[in-house]
């Protein structure tokens, strides 16, 4: 039998296939896709809305936003994953919502394609 076909083919050729990556699709170019944008006035001291945009034309990524803040004299931290599709934006809170000047700091601390 010359037709033998192998266990594990090396490569499969198909165009439509999104899960084969190539080199362009690393965490370094996902983080240059992800920008935290300023959007309208919010809140009363002047700060801006926040949000995390993906500048990709192409493929949808992942994102993780680190958000910190001081209560009670303790720095708090929380994490948040959000998917943002090409060119489209994530809304992610206001810096400093109210009058009491408690500022929430906003950032992107890891990207991927999906």
């Amino acid at each position: 039998m010359e037709n033998l076909e192998r266990e594990f083919p090396e490569f499969v050729e198909n165009e439509n296939v999104s899960d084969v990556l190539d080199a362009r699709d690393t965490e370094e170019n996902a983080m240059r896709d992800a920008k935290m944008i300023e959007g309208s006035v919010c809140g009363p001291h002047g700060s801006r809305m926040l949000y995390a945009r993906n500048t990709g034309t192409t493929r949808p990524i992942g994102i993780t936003v680190e958000i910190k803040w001081i209560y009670m004299n303790q720095q708090r931290t929380e994490s948040r994953v959000y998917t943002i599709y090409p060119q489209q934006q994530e809304y992610l809170g206001c810096p400093i919502p109210g009058p009491t000047m408690q500022r929430f700091d906003y950032k992107i601390v890891a990207a991927w394609y999906i």
